[in-house]
């Protein structure tokens, strides 16, 4: 397998790919936490077959040319997207000031 090691060997000139791997395996924090001790990942599948449209109308500016004025207009026409930012940054309390108007 290859990894792409380039900062940390011009960081360590001396190390080779082989050694800087040995140093970072060496130095991994023992425990029995797994990816699911981290993430309920039930509660995300439930979260994105919930707001599966509202996602999906988010997704649309992947690629805008114009990302500030096509969210703004987006957030005009589908105010509902607004409830999946929460989830989407980890918020848990959903009381927070939202703007309304961005003229």
């Amino acid at each position: 397998m290859s990894y792409n090691l380039d900062f940390y060997i011009k960081k360590f000139p001396n190390y080779n790919e082989e050694k800087v791997l040995e140093e970072f395996q060496k130095n991994l924090v023992k425990t029995n936490r797994d990816h699911k001790f981290f993430v309920n990942w039930k509660k995300v599948q439930q979260n994105a077959e919930k707001y599966k449209i509202e996602l999906n109308l988010l997704n649309s500016l992947i690629g805008s040319n114009n990302l500030k004025d096509d969210f703004y207009e987006l957030i005009k026409n589908y105010p509902e997207v607004l409830r999946v930012f929460p989830i989407l940054i980890a918020i848990r309390d959903l009381n927070f000031p939202i703007i309304e108007d961005f003229s």
